[in-house]
């Protein structure tokens, strides 16, 4: 068995944002394909090559969207919100850090280094290269009768679909 410890989203311009298991209310995918990615060009003259993940359909539902922090630590180094890092719509890849587990006396113990599935998304560049038209984001206010909730939580949807 397996147990995520938390989801880091990649956006375009490197920066990350780790979002803690207690926060994801839902991950969901399609078809993850395994894929060979090979570049002899001139910023990677080299003959190595690497497997890719890639997907045509992410969808990760947050909890508390509105409050959750990230911390920066690629240029500010300082806590952020998420909801406004992801009105960008550049995320160009989910990874999962992820341990197994056992069970000993109906206790979780944790066995194992902490590993990592990167999967990249969909991407569509219309008028800007930086922005991914693919990537929507949802969310109810508190006065729509149709709000998403669990136990007085918000929950807002990312889905990036090809």
């Amino acid at each position: 068995m397996k147990r995520i410890i938390d989801i880091e989203l990649v956006f375009e311009n490197c920066e990350c944002a780790k979002i803690p298991f207690e926060h994801i209310y839902m991950l969901n995918t399609g078809k993850i394909e395994k894929e060979l990615d090979f570049c002899t060009g001139s910023w990677q003259n080299s003959d190595e090559f690497r497997f890719i993940y890639t997907t045509d359909f992410i969808e990760i539902d947050f909890l508390n969207y509105k409050t959750l922090m990230y911390m920066d630590n690629n240029f500010e180094h300082k806590e952020k919100l998420l909801k406004d890092r992801l009105s960008f719509c550049d995320i160009t890849s989910v990874c999962i850090h992820y341990q197994d587990i056992i069970d000993i006396d109906e206790q979780l113990a944790h066995v194992g280094n902490t590993e990592e599935l990167q999967i990249y998304v969909p991407w569509k560049d219309e008028s800007s290269m930086y922005v991914n038209k693919l990537q929507k984001l949802s969310f109810k206010d508190k006065g729509d009768q149709n709000k998403h909730t669990i136990q007085d939580e918000d929950i807002t949807m990312l889905v990036i679909k090809k």
